[in-house]
């Protein structure tokens, strides 16, 4: 018989939901929910049995970065960024107008 001293541990390769959850510091529900993601991978589930499911690191791992790289490509709504620069110029404060132009400081009349 072999020695498998090159070999991964389980634990290396297939996460229960509660590691998955714990890694990626969300709930257990959470990770339940992002199974049904349209990202998801098909392969990323390894049934055990009727009521016990692993999921490949590798695979979620691959998940995540494509995760992040949906947000990155989506750009802010263009009627978000404006009302985020109007309420910023509704609350700053002093007044932009009453800045002296030379030195920043608030005019005295």
């Amino acid at each position: 018989m072999a020695s498998d001293q090159g070999a991964l541990p389980l634990s290396a390769i297939l996460w229960s939901v509660e590691q998955w959850a714990d890694a990626w510091g969300c709930s257990e529900r959470k990770a339940h929910q992002l199974r049904k993601h349209m990202l998801f991978p098909n392969d990323a589930e390894v049934h055990l049995g009727v009521r016990n499911v692993r999921f490949r690191v590798n695979r979620l791992a691959e998940f995540a970065a494509a995760l992040a790289a949906e947000r990155q490509t989506q750009a802010e709504p263009e009627r978000l960024r404006k009302g985020r620069e109007a309420k910023r110029a509704a609350v700053s404060w002093p007044p932009r107008s009453a800045k002296s132009p030379a030195t920043g400081a608030a005019s005295v009349e």
